[in-house]
């Protein structure tokens, strides 16, 4: 799941960065397009997730796997739904960093979770799953972030009364 809810934040994060984005935003006195900007938040998510590899090691050691896991999710969760409330440009960045640092233990403290927690006639087909689950996981999560603006535009559309009550010919009412 983890895979997916990834792989879906990295491609709507780009359709909602392009959607919002002012012409002319200034960020550390440069100016940047639309795309280069979406390239410095994705690009700011990659380093923040790198970064924090050692430190969600060492704090999955420190304060156990499954608990460092949990709490780095929700992190990850709240951060990237406090996205959805600000269109500033500073707080995109800094937000998309603390989900890539959520995202980091991801990574990095699975598979230690999953040795613990199998007995060694298992760790090969358990990894062996993990891999393809995680491929698998990252195309279907792709491929629903590029469906899911056209599935709510079609529900956003669909709430407006104006819509609902235009009849065939175009015209409102009965």
């Amino acid at each position: 799941m983890s895979g997916v809810n990834s792989s879906i934040f990295i491609v709507a994060f780009a359709f909602y960065l392009e959607e919002i984005f002012r012409p002319g935003v200034s960020i550390f006195g440069l100016r940047l397009g639309v795309f280069a900007f979406i390239g410095l938040a994705l690009s700011a998510q990659a380093i923040a997730h790198g970064v924090n590899a050692l430190p969600s090691g060492l704090i999955g050691d420190k304060y156990g796997r499954k608990r460092s896991f949990i709490a780095a999710s929700l992190v990850a969760v709240l951060a990237g739904a406090a996205i959805l409330v600000t269109a500033d440009p500073i707080y995109l960045l800094v937000l998309a960093m603390v989900v890539g640092i959520g995202e980091a233990f991801h990574g990095v403290v699975g598979a230690p979770f999953m040795m613990e927690n199998s007995r060694e006639e298992e760790r090969m087909h358990l990894f062996t799953l993990s891999g393809i689950l995680t491929t698998v996981s990252t195309v279907v999560g792709a491929f629903l972030g590029g469906l899911l603006p056209i599935v709510f535009q079609g529900w956003i559309a669909g709430i407006d009364p104006a819509v609902w009550a235009r009849s065939p010919s175009g015209q409102i009412g009965p």
